[in-house]
């Protein structure tokens, strides 16, 4: 089995992808204040264990604003990170490359109707896969489907805790700041 790179799509090959300004500057609420509304609810999304439709309607109950429209999708405008979507198709001319992302519906569907994963071999989205980083499931799961043992993996993430957790099961994780420092961190290791 060669070497698998798994990927996070929000902070790695998007920027621009935290919705959560805009959407509390839409409501006239702070983002700390949407983050809070919605906490455990975002985790709940981001399983697929509700739809958008639920959670605003859980959002609006906690809150006390009525939401009747689907604002995570509506202030959704990625901006792709192009120099690393070159270093994902040098990587696949010897690698293997997964994207493992946390993700929701709406946010798939953007992704995969502007062609944003066709750079990657499979698409392993929260969402589907029924749990989200930094819960161990994610990443074993990966490794699972992908037959490999943490050893043989290599993980890429914007956000540190994500990259903890998947250090902690053994895989070698690197959290991503540019394409430049990874590169650099790649051929140090």
């Amino acid at each position: 089995m060669k070497l698998c790179y798994i990927v996070d799509m929000g902070g790695v090959m998007v920027t621009n992808h935290d919705v959560i300004p805009a959407v509390a500057a839409y409501l006239g609420l702070s983002a700390a204040q949407v983050r809070s509304y919605g906490n455990e609810h975002f985790m709940a999304l981001m399983e697929g264990k509700v739809t958008t439709t639920e959670f605003w309607k859980r959002f609006s109950q906690h809150c006390g604003i009525v939401v009747q429209e689907e604002l995570l999708g509506k202030f959704f405008h990625p901006i792709r990170n192009e120099a690393m979507y070159l270093f994902i198709q040098d990587l696949k001319q010897t690698y293997r490359v997964v994207c493992g992302t946390n993700s929701i519906a709406e946010h798939y569907a953007f992704h995969e109707a502007r062609g944003d994963y066709d750079v990657f071999e499979t698409i392993y989205p929260s969402h589907k896969i029924g749990v989200a980083k930094p819960q161990a499931a994610f990443y074993e799961y990966i490794l699972e489907q992908e037959r490999c043992v943490p050893a043989q993996a290599i993980f890429i993430d914007d956000l540190q805790e994500n990259v903890e957790a998947a250090r902690r099961l053994g895989i070698r994780a690197f959290h991503f700041t540019d394409e430049k420092t990874l590169k650099a961190q790649l051929l140090a290791e």
